[in-house]
């Protein structure tokens, strides 16, 4: 009985170790996919536009977010004032 049981110990054990395995290889798979896409893009942008223009769209977009973000503040300051 106690080999018995000792053998599905060790069976389920077997099994855990491959499902375990088979997680890790579809998660490094997926990272990997998802790296590929970004080097993609990045090699896309770059080699359509110019360095300088990407700065100038890059530094619109960081004001755009700050604009955003201030605004937001002095709205939720406002209100809190207020009320």
């Amino acid at each position: 009985m106690y080999e018995t049981l000792l053998s599905i110990k060790n069976e389920i054990g077997f099994y855990y170790s491959v499902l375990k395995f088979l997680f890790y290889f579809t998660l490094g798979t997926i990272i990997l996919f998802f790296l590929n896409k970004i080097r993609q893009i990045f090699v896309f942008f770059f080699s359509k536009f110019s360095l300088q223009k990407l700065k100038e769209n890059v530094k619109f977009v960081i004001k755009f977010i700050i604009f955003i973000i201030m605004s937001t503040f002095i709205g939720w300051l406002v209100v809190s004032l207020i009320i």
